[in-house]
């Protein structure tokens, strides 16, 4: 989970809460970016869209493999 908010102590908080109420639960999972969302967000999705991009990419080519193998 990322949480883009200006304001620092909102992302402690979320994490004490689920911390409450979810056995086990890894803070660090709870990413925080205090930006402004419009600064931060179009870098954020690049960066997700690179990695399906990056996905899709391998899977291609372990299709052509398995046809060059047929």
């Amino acid at each position: 989970m990322i949480i883009v908010n200006t304001n620092p102590n909102l992302v402690p908080t979320l994490r004490d809460r689920f911390s409450a109420h979810i056995d086990g639960f890894d803070e660090k999972r709870i990413i925080n970016v205090c930006e402004s969302s419009e600064r931060i967000l179009p870098d954020i999705l690049k960066s997700i869209l690179g990695k399906g991009e990056a996905k899709r990419k391998s899977r291609s080519a372990r299709e052509k493999v398995k046809e060059e193998e047929r």
